[in-house]
């Protein structure tokens, strides 16, 4: 028995059996969208630099979608230890992909940036993907992808759809 069950005495309202069946839908959908786009992930970081982890490729993306970005903010994005976000840094720059620059606004940091051919083959890599969620919503509406986006966003920020930034 659920504490909320055990709290109202051993009985739950039908609109909270609805809310655990629809979470565990989600859970579900989320485990079929996460193995697809960890699928993804890799097929990407091999066309971007054949040998490139998956890891080190979100590493690349999180650079490439910032003008630029230090290694302990990208280790923050990422909820990710510093250490393990600095090897991977390490192993993209040695690719050729991403450089790293002083930081005018503290000179113990160092600002990373791709570099024109980290850019080429960040734009490479971006297409396919972008034509892959193009052609899985392209019966639905505008409206609804844009609610998709701002409900992932609210989803992924820890905070209510309502609470808009926009």
């Amino acid at each position: 028995m659920t504490e909320s069950a055990l709290s109202t005495g051993g009985t739950r309202s039908s609109t909270e059996d609805a809310r655990d069946a629809a979470y565990s839908d989600l859970d579900s959908a989320f485990d079929e969208v996460a193995t697809r786009f960890r699928r993804l992930l890799a097929d990407a970081a091999e066309q971007v630099s054949p040998g490139m982890l998956p890891a080190a490729y979100k590493v690349f993306l999180t650079i490439a979608r910032r003008d630029s970005i230090t290694s302990s903010t990208l280790a923050d994005l990422l909820d990710a230890d510093k250490g393990y976000v600095s090897r991977l840094v390490r192993d993209v720059e040695e690719r050729g992909l991403v450089q790293r620059s002083p930081d005018p606004a503290d000179r113990r940091a160092h600002l990373l940036t791709l570099t024109p051919a980290g850019r080429r083959a960040f734009e490479k890599a971006r297409a396919p993907r972008e034509k892959l969620i193009a052609t899985a919503l392209e019966e639905w509406a505008l409206d609804d992808v844009r609610a998709l986006a701002r409900l992932l966003h609210a989803l992924a920020g820890g905070h209510s759809p309502d609470d808009r930034t926009d």
